[in-house]
């Protein structure tokens, strides 16, 4: 793996800015940081012209003087001195030298090299102006140059390692990129600490930075390096660490740098600075970062709070940090990763010891889907007498929460539970933010929006008095959930954005956020026919679940486009096996209410199926929905169309319209655009197919007027496009025909006949590779057997995929197989 090729930019970026700052130019940064191969790149620029004089360490140890020398007896001739370690040089004689050469402003340039930018005051004594500094910010390495370097890296996790811990530091680079080209796969595996020991970076550490800084320093650098993102605030303790650290950042400006209160600290610096720690003193480092977890205890960084306490073998201080601040309010005012921190760092036998971790653990299990063990962790609390007397109200609350998480039916005080609750005078904001949010949830759920929204305001509110910004986070996702039901999708991207832009910024390591947005997104993008963005968003929620976080709200928005893009790649025949696969995993996890939701969503698509111009006559699962308890807005609607489907098949269908009419009127008086959109969609199929055009009409009318009004257009090309074009014509024969809907609806046309594409649009040769690619075979292989190239092959398969509406090779076989191609 070639290294100096690859830093190429960094050179000539250097010496542009280099030449350009003036006619003394200090190069100054701190090892590692490759000055003096970088001076050596400038001379060798000039080299042919005999216009530089170099002095090195050598030359300076030889005579201190000779730098200066050669400054005072520079001629008029333009000409360059660069000065590798100018820190050796004689400081008086370079400094009166560099006096009486900006005095006669030759057309010369000097360039001096430094590790430590104080011994430039020396130096600037009689000068006019301050000399110019090239430093850190133009000598790093960007991520982008670091991650040329390791792109033949074959794991994108260990590149990205990698790459977090050079930080821009040019000799971390070098050396992790010599070791990165003869690790062994084995090698990955081992602590950060470990592969800086082995390529070196460790000893660079210790031999040539450590040294710059005095005992105090060095102090204050290892505590610092504690914790991934220090501040003023955590640092200032009784011997101002967060004082004595600001001059470290002066002395290692672009290893240490401050950016307002926060210092940052490179991380491969901040992993061999805290192993040096623990071998120079292993008694006081351990006191360090006691104190250190104890302050982050206090600031409310509890995640840093339970590792340290972790690294310091004393679980029993994760209990005290528990019980100081609450398990609920931990959840809502610092987040989950806090929260599970805790847990983690704690013994089983410290755990077992108190109350406030064993709710943590509950609420663990529940945000991870392990909805059974997080319900026997709450019924063990709720039967202590000892613990349910002193958390009784905690223990109510993380009772409805389950019910959210597990997706149980609530029960009907549930909402009166948490009204009164709000309606408490409470001093402690984190409380009411959190139960105002799951009111908002419930109401939802239950169709309630108006009611939903108010409690969204509260929590809005609340939150921020709370200064919670995670509880404030998911608000913009539960706005998306409401927006989604009343069909405002552009709304619910929107605050989709809100959410995710505080996901990254904050919370970035919480991937339970991400699940959640991802889900909802895919949700939207699917609604609106960017099928690429919701396959995209499908993989990081729906194939994450059960086990990442969920509640109904987003396993509906993950698993019902989840389920329709497994039709279009699979096949009915073998989506209802993989959503079988799901229900049992559901099952076992105690989430058969989401069970039950996702065979309903199975079934809607085998009678849209049979409904469907191929007649597909597919069985759906046996269940009868008719008898389901459907408390949420998501099971009245899946429930009704999937009976209305089943009726239709054993021959009633006036029955069926007759359900539908009477849901859709419900829906409507509710506000659940969502459910009026679906349910016309299906109303319009079953009039056409009895032979009702005229009521049919009407309905292709209404829907029209739903899809500008929402935007929802890809479950109707995929049920009706192929029914529409007959309708189409009639509506655009009226003498007062509306050209949105003419546009909306043929829009609609365009997309199925896409969807649809037929033999003879596949060229012969498409036809030929998609033959091939049924019996399987690499690219290489099916170039050889067809006698074209590889690039070839690529060219014609992304032809047969754009035909065929898919994304990849089993799709397109399985696709052509359907339809009988091959």
């Amino acid at each position: 793996m070639g290294v100096f090729p690859v830093f190429t930019k960094r050179v000539h970026r250097f010496i542009e800015q280099a030449c350009a700052a003036g006619p003394i130019v200090a190069v100054c940064a701190p090892p590692g940081f490759e000055t003096r191969r970088l001076l050596q790149s400038l001379a060798e620029q000039d080299a042919g012209e005999g216009g530089v004089s170099y002095f090195d360490r050598l030359d300076h140890l030889a005579d201190p003087t000779c730098a200066a020398q050669a400054v005072m007896d520079m001629g008029g001739g333009a000409r360059r001195i660069i000065v590798e370690d100018a820190d050796l040089c004689d400081a008086q004689w370079l400094g009166s030298a560099l006096q009486r050469f900006a005095r006669g402003a030759g057309a010369g340039q000097i360039f001096l090299g430094m590790s430590n930018p104080q011994g430039l005051s020396v130096l600037e004594e009689g000068l006019a102006q301050p000399i110019p500094i090239v430093g850190p910010a133009v000598l790093r390495l960007t991520r982008a140059e670091a991650a040329r370097a390791f792109r033949k890296i074959a794991r994108p996790a260990n590149r990205m390692r990698i790459l977090d811990l050079i930080g821009g530091w040019p000799h971390a680079a070098v050396r992790l990129s010599h070791w990165a080209a003869g690790a062994q796969t084995d090698a990955w595996g081992r602590e950060d600490i470990d592969i800086l020991r082995d390529c070196g970076i460790y000893d660079v550490v210790e031999r040539r930075v450590l040294p710059l800084l005095d005992d105090s320093q060095k102090q204050a650098l290892a505590a610092a390096s504690l914790v991934p993102s220090p501040d003023r605030e955590l640092l200032h303790d009784e011997v101002r660490t967060d004082r004595v650290l600001a001059s470290v950042a002066r002395v290692l400006s672009g290893l240490v740098d401050i950016e307002g209160r926060h210092y940052t600290i490179n991380p491969a610096l901040a992993a061999c600075v805290r192993e040096w720690s623990l071998l120079q003193d292993p008694v006081g480092h351990r006191h360090r970062v006691i104190a250190l977890a104890d302050r982050c205890s206090r600031k409310g960084r509890l995640t840093d709070a339970a590792r340290l306490a972790g690294e310091a073998a004393m679980p029993e201080r994760v209990r005290a940090y528990a019980e100081e601040h609450g398990a609920l309010l931990i959840w809502v005012l610092c987040g989950f990763a806090d929260l599970a921190a805790l847990v983690k760092n704690a013994s089983d036998e410290v755990i077992a010891a108190s109350p406030e971790l064993r709710m943590m653990r509950c609420i663990v299990n529940l945000k991870s889907g392990r909805i059974n063990l997080a319900e026997q962790e709450l019924r063990d609390l709720s039967e202590d007498p000892r613990v349910a007397n002193s958390m009784q109200r905690e223990i109510e609350i993380v009772r409805v929460t389950l019910l959210v998480y597990g997706c149980a039916l609530a029960r009907r005080d549930d909402l009166e539970f948490l009204t009164e609750l709000l309606s408490e005078q409470s001093s402690e904001p984190g409380w009411q933010t959190f139960l105002a949010t799951l009111a908002c949830v419930l109401n939802s759920q239950r169709a309630r929006f108006d009611a939903a929204e108010a409690n969204l305001r509260e929590a809005r509110l609340e939150g921020e008095r709370a200064g919670s910004r995670y509880n404030l986070m998911f608000l913009h996702a539960h706005q998306a959930t409401i927006d989604i039901a009343r069909g405002k999708l552009v709304e619910a991207r929107a605050s989709l954005a809100k959410a995710r832009k505080m996901w990254r910024d904050e919370f970035s390591t919480d991937q339970g956020v991400e699940t959640v947005i991802a889900a909802l997104g895919a949700k939207v993008e699917f609604e609106t026919g960017r099928l690429t963005s919701a396959r995209n968003s499908l993989r990081k929620s729906a194939q994450r679940m059960p086990e990442a976080e969920a509640w109904f709200d987003i396993y509906f928005a993950a698993y019902e486009p989840m389920t329709r893009i497994y039709v279009k790649d699979y096949g009915i025949a073998r989506t209802i096996e993989l959503v079988e696969q799901e229900r049992a995993k559901l099952e076992a996890r105690g989430l058969g209410r989401i069970g039950n939701l996702l065979g309903a969503v199975m079934a809607c698509l085998v009678g849209e199926a049979r409904l469907g111009a191929n007649g597909v006559d597919v069985e759906p699962p046996l269940t009868d929905f008719s008898v389901l308890a459907a408390s949420s807005w998501q099971e009245r609607e899946l429930f009704s169309l999937a009976s209305a489907h089943e009726m239709h098949w054993a021959g009633k269908t006036a029955e069926a319209i007759a359900l539908l009419s009477d849901a859709r009127e419900e829906a409507g008086r509710s506000g659940v655009v969502h459910s009026v959109s679906r349910m016309t969609q299906l109303l319009f199929a079953l009039r056409h197919v009895s032979g009702d055009r005229e009521g049919a009409l009407c309905e292709v009318a209404e829907l029209a007027s739903l899809g500008i009004a929402t935007g929802m257009r890809q479950t109707c090309a995929d049920m009706l496009g192929g029914y529409l074009a007959d309708y189409v014509a009639q509506l655009a024969a009226q003498p007062d025909a509306d050209e949105a809907q003419l546009h909306f609806l043929r829009s609609v046309m365009n997309r199925d006949r896409a969807a649809r594409a037929s033999a003879s649009e596949l060229s012969k040769r498409e036809t030929d590779v998609l033959r091939a690619l049924a019996t399987g075979g690499s690219d290489k292989e099916l170039a050889r057997e067809l006698g074209i190239s590889d690039h070839g092959v690529r060219f014609h398969l992304k032809g047969v995929f754009k035909k065929l509406g898919v994304h990849d090779r089993l799709s397109a076989v399985v696709r052509a197989q359907e339809k009988g191609w091959i």
